[in-house]
């Protein structure tokens, strides 16, 4: 039996096991199993967890939108430990949890594969761009640095298709205006450019034009206000310092920089914030920067991303 398929057999036993041991210490705690078999792809995850006193090591399979929960085991049980950070395809019957989770009920050692080549997958980071005329140089910066450092950017904005400046068509992953919480991603990253100025209106607008960026202004406060109560990475650049985080009610005494010329100074001083004007600029998890300090910007958002994650391993006792 090669090594691959021995693997495989004990990833199996794992969730065969769990599924057992979950069944007969809470089975009040599932809801029926859907009839139909389902196939998922995404990066496997761990996390230790407290679950009626005891410390649980548990295993999920990452989608763009959902998080299946595969296998859990007791610390004094063999771990599949190498398919962490690993792109999964698993088949199985699926498990709604009541909190919304789901479990994903694994039945043959034929329904489990691994893709080797696969980079290492961090998470989730939510980058937000406007409808139109967004800045193509700052969005590709940040995708990039993200996607080396192993994190997938999600692409959010006011159209299902935005549209960059020099001319680039992007399909979006979703609505700002439908981003109910952060809990799938790792922080939040708004890009500039002139369209960015849909957050702050303009004074001849149409009504309906009004209604919409009151709509964003409320899901970006919303947002970025969570982001840093949860302690999760806050990043904007350029234009998007003054347009979106200002207006938010989210700089007060804290060091900013950004596009701030003529009138846009005065936004960060009324903001309450401390405007160093630096090419690039960092306070905790807040990360803002000019154009033309970019490159920074990608390298500081990467930094404190990787900060965060060692930090919650430290915290769940697994690794990041």
């Amino acid at each position: 039996m090669s090594g691959a398929s021995r693997r495989g057999r004990a990833f199996l036993v794992t969730c065969a096991f769990v599924s057992f041991a979950a069944a007969a210490a809470g089975a009040e705690e599932f809801r029926e199993p859907h009839p139909d078999e389902r196939t998922v792809t995404g990066r496997c995850v761990s996390r230790v967890v407290t679950r009626r006193g005891t410390r649980v090591r548990c295993y999920y399979v990452v989608t763009d939108t959902e998080v299946y929960l595969i296998a859990s085991t007791s610390r004094s049980y063999s771990t599949p430990e190498e398919y962490v950070g690993k792109e999964l395809t698993v088949t199985g019957r699926g498990v709604a949890l009541p909190d919304g989770r789901k479990y994903l009920y694994v039945t043959r050692l034929e329904d489990i594969s691994v893709r080797e080549d696969a980079p290492s997958w961090k998470g989730n980071v939510l980058v937000v761009v406007a409808g139109s005329r967004f800045s193509v140089a700052e969005y590709k910066a940040v995708k990039d640095a993200l996607k080396k450092a192993g994190y997938k950017a999600v692409v959010a904005s006011s159209a299902k298709t935005a549209v960059g400046m020099p001319e680039f068509r992007l399909k979006v992953d979703v609505l700002v205006t439908d981003v109910r919480h952060l809990k799938p991603y790792r922080g939040i990253v708004f890009c500039g450019g002139p369209g960015i100025m849909e957050y702050e209106g303009y004074p001849d607008a149409s009504a309906s034009a009004r209604d919409r960026t009151s709509r964003l202004k409320r899901a970006a406060k919303t947002l970025l206000k969570r982001a840093l109560e949860e302690g999760k990475l806050v990043g904007a650049a350029s234009l998007a310092p003054a347009v979106v985080l200002a207006p938010a009610g989210v700089l007060k005494g804290r060091k900013v920089t950004g596009s701030a010329e003529g009138v846009r100074f005065w936004v960060f001083k009324r903001a309450g914030a401390k405007y160093t004007g630096s090419r690039a600029e960092r306070d905790g998890n807040l990360v803002t920067a000019r154009f033309e300090g970019m490159r920074e910007f990608a390298k500081l958002l990467v930094k404190v991303l990787d900060e965060n994650r060692e930090a919650e391993a430290d915290r769940q006792g697994g690794p990041p």
